[in-house]
């Protein structure tokens, strides 16, 4: 609002305002159109800028969300979705992203499950199924503190019912000693210091500004994990940590390269941060959770290349 109370009063902006307060209005009130991610769009569109760049956060179509989403619910696993909370063999049934952005990829996982419950239940309980999923079942991670609150967001809006807390959480990145997710890959500890500032609720959940701070929170493991991690190599303009200062850049390149030596995954750094949340992923996963990733062309081209028979 205090934007819009700076901007020049004429019949022009008058007009426009309040087409546009009207169009809010309609979205709003359509839970047709909340369906289709307009703030994950709005928000890789206009408010990332050079982010992208330099974290590699590129959109995620809603086609390609729901494809893969689709694929890890609902081809033949322990699955049981017809109960609440659904079931991955014996265990309450969770899901993580760990480089979560708006949502997109999390979301398409809810609406998956939703329909696979509203089929296979009987009794259907999709508001207890939503307060399942967003405060304990649905896990995402991001170093962009705005981009957890987005995705938080859209989550809440599949059901308009009240809910408690939930697990999203916006990682610190930098000082030498923050990866953000990367950090996962040596302990499963979610400590207070690794949380930016306002992303905490009293239990260690995420998205509040006010409350008491928690104690540690210790990672689960996980039936499903679905992210769309960061490839882009460390070449050009595509610095490793760019969005940081260049001496931060530097001690943090160095903390990873440590951590992947220790782990013995040196090397495997060269398409960026890709490859390395791929291990961390893998790490969380239960021995028959299924991961599914968003990959790049080049990526899938290697593959096709070895399989032909020539390199690529």
């Amino acid at each position: 609002m205090s934007i819009i109370r700076k901007i020049p009063a004429s019949p022009v902006v008058d007009e426009q305002l309040r087409l546009l307060g009207n169009l809010a209005y309609d979205i709003a009130s359509s839970k047709v159109l909340l369906k289709h991610d307009l703030f994950g769009r709005i928000y890789h569109r206009l408010l990332l800028g050079n982010l992208v760049k330099y974290h590699a956060t590129y959109y995620t179509s809603i086609p390609a969300a729901r494809l893969l989403a689709r694929l890890l619910i609902n081809l033949p696993s322990s699955l049981d979705a017809e109960k609440v909370p659904p079931v991955y063999g014996d265990e309450p049934f969770r899901v993580v992203d760990f480089t979560c952005g708006s949502g997109t990829l999390l979301s398409g996982v809810y609406k998956e499950l939703d329909a696979k419950h509203r089929i296979e239940s009987e009794q259907v309980r999709v508001d207890d199924l939503h307060r399942y999923l967003i405060e304990e079942g649905i896990w995402g991670f991001d170093v962009l503190h705005h981009a957890i609150h987005l995705a938080a967001t859209i989550l809440s809006l599949h059901n308009p019912i009240p809910i408690k807390t939930s697990r999203l959480f916006a990682l610190r990145l930098g000082e030498s000693k923050y990866l953000g997710g990367v950090n996962f890959l040596d302990s499963p500890n979610i400590r207070q210091d690794m949380l930016l500032t306002g992303a905490v609720r009293p239990e260690g959940e995420s998205v509040s500004v006010s409350r008491r701070e928690a104690q540690t929170i210790a990672l689960p493991n996980f039936h499903v994990c679905i992210m769309n991690p960061p490839f882009t190599r460390s070449v050009g303009g595509n610095l490793l940590f760019g969005s940081l200062p260049k001496k931060d850049r530097a001690s943090l390149q160095r903390t990873l390269g440590q951590l992947l030596r220790e782990k013995g995954l040196s090397g495997i750094g060269q398409a960026g941060l890709g490859a390395v949340f791929i291990f961390v992923a893998d790490k969380y996963l239960v021995n028959d959770g299924r991961m599914g990733l968003v990959l790049p062309r080049a990526v899938l081209s290697v593959f096709l290349g070895r399989k032909s028979g020539t390199s690529s």
